[in-house]
């Protein structure tokens, strides 16, 4: 009996002592060039933990500040990934996947965030392109799983999707 009652006040101790331990928050952002400079010791003295940083959207498009997002947040001590913003409205999967690959390879593997698939409406003339009305759910979901295939066969990471509400109900 006295052996139960002390086996249980020590878990209870433990578990009540504990729970701040288990309980934090971990705090993080995104980034991209419409940020400009960023001051990483900032960032990091403010408590974010982790960043991702925008690499790359679209077939075409490498975002001007990701090499300097990567070098300046990790020298500040930021754990670091690369993002990419879905275009599946003017590109193959494929395309998308290859320039992200080109712009943010290197920082893809141990010591980095996994890479994350950024697929929410895009923007263009200042009109959002609504996905959900050129795109069937299949079509969306498998432009998605394209993507996301295609980076992890090349890296061997999963990567993450990003999405909204609406398309997590979507996909």
């Amino acid at each position: 009996m006295k052996i139960l009652t002390l086996t249980r006040f020590i878990f209870i101790y433990c578990l009540g002592s504990c729970y701040p331990i288990l309980c934090q928050n971990v705090h993080g952002i995104d980034v991209s060039n419409w940020q400009g400079t960023i001051d990483w010791n900032e960032v990091s003295n403010d408590g974010q933990v982790y960043a991702w940083a925008k690499a790359s959207e679209g077939m075409t498009y490498q975002d001007p500040q990701f090499d300097n997002n990567m070098t300046n947040g990790l020298n500040a001590g930021v754990v670091m990934g690369a993002y990419h913003f879905a275009r599946p409205d003017n590109n193959l999967a494929s395309e998308d996947a290859s320039n992200f690959l080109s712009t943010a390879g290197a920082y893809i593997g141990s010591g980095f965030l996994p890479p994350v698939l950024d697929l929410e409406n895009p923007y263009s003339g200042g009109q959002a392109i609504v996905l959900s009305n050129i795109f069937t759910s299949n079509e969306l979901s498998n432009w998605a799983l394209e993507w996301m295939t295609i980076i992890e066969t090349q890296t061997g990471i999963t990567p993450i999707i990003y999405v909204n509400g609406n398309y997590a109900n979507y996909l």
